[in-house]
Protein backbone atom coordinates (compact mmCIF):
# COMPACT_ATOMS: atom_id res chain seq x y z
CA UNK A 1 0.00 0.00 0.00
CA UNK A 2 0.89 3.81 -0.62
CA UNK A 3 3.14 3.02 -3.93
CA UNK A 4 2.56 4.70 -7.03
CA UNK A 5 2.43 2.80 -10.62
CA UNK A 6 2.40 4.04 -14.26
CA UNK A 7 3.47 2.20 -17.18
CA UNK A 8 2.61 3.31 -20.67
CA UNK A 9 0.02 5.79 -20.63
CA UNK A 10 -2.06 3.45 -18.32
CA UNK A 11 -1.83 4.48 -14.76
CA UNK A 12 -2.63 2.61 -11.58
CA UNK A 13 -2.30 4.71 -8.37
CA UNK A 14 -2.76 2.97 -4.95
CA UNK A 15 -3.18 4.85 -1.99
CA UNK A 16 -3.29 3.57 1.13
CA UNK A 17 -5.04 -0.21 0.32
CA UNK A 18 -7.55 1.14 -2.39
CA UNK A 19 -6.35 0.71 -6.27
CA UNK A 20 -7.55 2.70 -9.08
CA UNK A 21 -8.40 0.70 -11.81
CA UNK A 22 -10.57 2.66 -14.04
CA UNK A 23 -12.04 5.66 -14.64
CA UNK A 24 -14.89 7.55 -16.72
CA UNK A 25 -14.38 11.15 -17.07
CA UNK A 26 -17.21 13.05 -16.21
CA UNK A 27 -16.82 14.81 -19.49
CA UNK A 28 -19.41 17.55 -21.21
CA UNK A 29 -21.57 18.09 -17.86
CA UNK A 30 -19.04 19.20 -14.91
CA UNK A 31 -18.13 17.74 -12.09
CA UNK A 32 -20.03 14.84 -10.51
CA UNK A 33 -22.39 14.74 -8.14
CA UNK A 34 -23.22 11.40 -6.84
CA UNK A 35 -22.73 7.82 -7.72
CA UNK A 36 -24.05 4.40 -6.66
CA UNK A 37 -23.78 0.98 -7.99
CA UNK A 38 -26.13 -1.80 -8.40
CA UNK A 39 -24.78 -5.30 -9.73
CA UNK A 40 -22.80 -5.12 -12.95
CA UNK A 41 -23.99 -0.89 -13.15
CA UNK A 42 -22.93 2.45 -11.54
CA UNK A 43 -25.62 5.30 -11.83
CA UNK A 44 -24.09 8.88 -11.58
CA UNK A 45 -25.35 12.08 -11.92
CA UNK A 46 -24.89 15.68 -12.23
CA UNK A 47 -27.13 19.12 -12.86
CA UNK A 48 -30.02 17.75 -15.12
CA UNK A 49 -28.26 13.72 -16.41
CA UNK A 50 -28.53 10.30 -14.78
CA UNK A 51 -25.90 8.78 -16.47
CA UNK A 52 -25.99 4.53 -16.65
CA UNK A 53 -22.07 2.92 -16.61
CA UNK A 54 -21.34 -0.62 -17.43
CA UNK A 55 -18.55 -1.54 -14.76
CA UNK A 56 -18.38 -5.21 -15.35
CA UNK A 57 -15.17 -4.74 -16.91
CA UNK A 58 -13.91 -2.38 -14.13
CA UNK A 59 -10.09 -0.89 -15.85
CA UNK A 60 -12.76 0.17 -18.69
CA UNK A 61 -16.24 1.50 -17.77
CA UNK A 62 -18.25 2.90 -20.06
CA UNK A 63 -21.68 4.79 -20.53
CA UNK A 64 -24.80 2.63 -21.74
CA UNK A 65 -27.50 5.48 -21.27
CA UNK A 66 -27.74 9.14 -20.36
CA UNK A 67 -31.11 10.32 -18.89
CA UNK A 68 -32.01 13.81 -18.67
CA UNK A 69 -34.14 14.54 -15.72
CA UNK A 70 -37.04 16.09 -15.59
CA UNK A 71 -38.27 18.80 -13.16
CA UNK A 72 -35.19 20.08 -11.68
CA UNK A 73 -31.29 19.59 -11.38
CA UNK A 74 -29.66 16.41 -9.27
CA UNK A 75 -28.66 17.00 -6.35
CA UNK A 76 -25.10 16.54 -5.00
CA UNK A 77 -26.08 14.14 -2.49
CA UNK A 78 -26.19 10.71 -2.62
CA UNK A 79 -28.15 8.63 -4.43
CA UNK A 80 -29.54 4.92 -2.76
CA UNK A 81 -30.11 2.05 -4.65
CA UNK A 82 -32.71 -1.01 -3.07
CA UNK A 83 -34.71 -4.09 -4.15
CA UNK A 84 -34.04 -2.65 -7.60
CA UNK A 85 -35.12 0.76 -7.28
CA UNK A 86 -32.94 3.99 -7.37
CA UNK A 87 -33.77 6.92 -5.28
CA UNK A 88 -32.19 9.96 -6.65
CA UNK A 89 -32.78 13.72 -5.08
CA UNK A 90 -33.50 16.82 -6.80
CA UNK A 91 -33.83 20.55 -6.03
CA UNK A 92 -37.50 20.22 -5.62
CA UNK A 93 -38.36 16.19 -5.44
CA UNK A 94 -37.69 13.03 -4.87
CA UNK A 95 -37.42 10.59 -7.76
CA UNK A 96 -38.00 6.82 -7.39
CA UNK A 97 -36.87 4.71 -10.91
CA UNK A 98 -36.96 0.58 -10.93
CA UNK A 99 -34.04 -1.20 -11.92
CA UNK A 100 -36.23 -3.99 -13.39
CA UNK A 101 -33.83 -3.17 -16.60
CA UNK A 102 -30.96 -2.31 -14.62
CA UNK A 103 -29.21 -0.48 -18.20
CA UNK A 104 -32.62 1.76 -18.74
CA UNK A 105 -33.81 3.17 -15.19
CA UNK A 106 -37.93 3.91 -15.61
CA UNK A 107 -39.11 6.73 -13.65
CA UNK A 108 -42.25 4.81 -11.34
CA UNK A 109 -42.38 8.03 -8.97
CA UNK A 110 -41.96 11.37 -8.12
CA UNK A 111 -42.05 12.94 -4.82
CA UNK A 112 -42.22 17.03 -4.26
CA UNK A 113 -40.34 17.81 -0.93
CA UNK A 114 -41.00 21.27 -1.09
CA UNK A 115 -38.98 24.52 -2.62
CA UNK A 116 -35.41 23.49 -1.27
CA UNK A 117 -32.92 20.47 -2.31
CA UNK A 118 -33.12 17.27 -0.92
CA UNK A 119 -30.14 17.03 1.06
CA UNK A 120 -28.92 13.14 2.60
CA UNK A 121 -31.00 10.14 2.61
CA UNK A 122 -31.14 7.10 4.38
CA UNK A 123 -33.40 3.83 3.73
CA UNK A 124 -33.98 1.78 6.36
CA UNK A 125 -36.21 -1.45 6.13
CA UNK A 126 -39.79 0.24 3.95
CA UNK A 127 -38.98 3.76 5.30
CA UNK A 128 -36.90 6.56 3.19
CA UNK A 129 -35.74 9.66 5.74
CA UNK A 130 -34.60 12.42 3.30
CA UNK A 131 -33.32 15.68 4.84
CA UNK A 132 -35.03 18.27 2.33
CA UNK A 133 -33.21 21.72 2.94
CA UNK A 134 -36.53 24.20 3.73
CA UNK A 135 -38.93 21.18 4.49
CA UNK A 136 -36.83 19.71 7.27
CA UNK A 137 -37.01 15.79 7.76
CA UNK A 138 -39.37 14.07 5.67
CA UNK A 139 -40.08 10.11 6.32
CA UNK A 140 -41.86 8.08 3.55
CA UNK A 141 -43.38 4.03 3.34
CA UNK A 142 -41.60 3.35 0.33
CA UNK A 143 -43.51 -0.33 0.38
CA UNK A 144 -44.70 0.35 -2.62
CA UNK A 145 -41.96 2.08 -4.63
CA UNK A 146 -43.75 3.14 -7.66
CA UNK A 147 -46.49 4.56 -4.67
CA UNK A 148 -44.23 6.06 -1.66
CA UNK A 149 -46.44 7.78 1.07
CA UNK A 150 -45.46 10.74 3.13
CA UNK A 151 -45.55 9.33 6.99
CA UNK A 152 -44.31 12.47 8.70
CA UNK A 153 -41.90 15.43 8.86
CA UNK A 154 -40.25 17.57 11.14
CA UNK A 155 -39.68 21.11 9.94
CA UNK A 156 -36.65 22.27 9.30
CA UNK A 157 -34.66 24.79 11.45
CA UNK A 158 -33.94 27.76 9.56
CA UNK A 159 -32.44 31.22 10.24
CA UNK A 160 -33.17 33.72 7.32
CA UNK A 161 -33.74 30.26 5.04
CA UNK A 162 -30.44 29.03 5.42
CA UNK A 163 -30.55 25.67 7.74
CA UNK A 164 -26.40 26.20 7.51
CA UNK A 165 -26.57 29.43 9.61
CA UNK A 166 -28.54 28.97 12.40
CA UNK A 167 -26.72 29.61 16.24
CA UNK A 168 -28.22 27.07 18.11
CA UNK A 169 -27.99 23.28 17.22
CA UNK A 170 -31.71 21.76 17.40
CA UNK A 171 -32.07 18.17 18.81
CA UNK A 172 -35.12 15.83 17.71
CA UNK A 173 -35.39 12.65 19.89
Amino acid sequence: CGSTLSTGGTRTFTTGCATLTGRWPSKQYGMLGSSVTYGNYAYTGNGFFLSVLDISPPSSPYVVREKVLTGSSLDENEMVVADGYLYVPQWSNLTVYSLSDPSNPTEVARLPVGTGRTGSMELVGNLLYAAAWTSGMMIFDVTTPSMPTLLGSLPSPLVDGNPDMGKDVTVYA
